[in-house]
């Protein structure tokens, strides 16, 4: 049951994940043949939802971490 959840948990990150990853290559695409304003207003929004996603994730890993080790 506990591979259940944690599977389930870690599955739940990968299209987020994915989705950041390809929004952040068309991104660098668009700067390197014309930066503007509109990007980097972009990276600034995606900032806070990527440091949310590492606030839910960390305690996650802490946890599976202890586990391993008991």
């Amino acid at each position: 049951m506990l591979y259940r959840i944690i599977d389930g948990l870690v599955d739940s990150f990968f299209p987020i994940l994915a989705d950041f990853d390809d929004r952040i290559d068309e991104l660098e695409d668009s700067i390197f043949v014309r930066a503007d304003d509109t990007q980097l207003q972009e990276i600034f929004q995606m900032k806070p939802l990527l440091v949310g996603m590492r606030k839910a994730v960390t305690p996650q890993r802490d946890v599976f971490a202890s586990l391993m080790g008991a």
